[in-house]
């Protein structure tokens, strides 16, 4: 799955070649939707607030799993597709993927539970890529259960 989601982060990328119009919704739908089980469409911008945020939600099949994937974005783009892994330590596992891609890596910030990075790779717009680790107290009545989600945030 870890490969399969890197191989998604980076189609998400737009062709540098692409202008303004490069994340709209339609432009993401057409790169992701190969791999994808959803319909990205805009929103419908009648009656909406000006910092109304849609929310689009689908996901990407796996052998014994499946990853939840959200796109967010305003009326004309989508701003940020996030990744929801189940299972812990899939941080060094997708990294590695994109790096395999060809994708560089530039760290930005870093702590325990997150990490961000400016994602790039020839021939796309980078973007920035942030990971954070989730946790249920281990404290808690059910099994401790964990899952990482990454945020792929794109600039403009």
């Amino acid at each position: 799955m870890e490969r399969l989601t890197a191989r998604l982060m980076i189609e998400a990328l737009a062709p540098s070649s692409h202008g303004d119009w490069a994340y709209g919704w339609g432009p993401v739908s057409a790169r992701t939707a190969r791999h994808m089980h959803w319909h990205l469409f805009e929103p419908d911008p009648r009656d909406r607030p000006d910092d109304y945020v849609a929310r689009r939600n689908g996901w990407i099949d796996g052998p014994g799993q499946n990853v939840g994937v959200s796109a967010f974005g305003g009326e004309r783009r989508v701003t940020e597709l996030s990744f929801e892994l189940s299972r812990p330590d899939h941080r060094g596992a997708v990294f590695d993927a994109l790096r395999a891609e060809g994708a560089g890596l530039e760290l930005l910030r870093e702590s325990e539970d997150f990490v961000e990075y400016r994602l790039s790779i020839a021939e796309r717009h980078p973007a920035n890529l942030m990971a954070i680790e989730h946790c249920t107290s281990p404290r808690s009545a059910a099994a401790q259960r964990c899952w990482t989600i990454y945020t792929l945030r794109f600039d403009g």
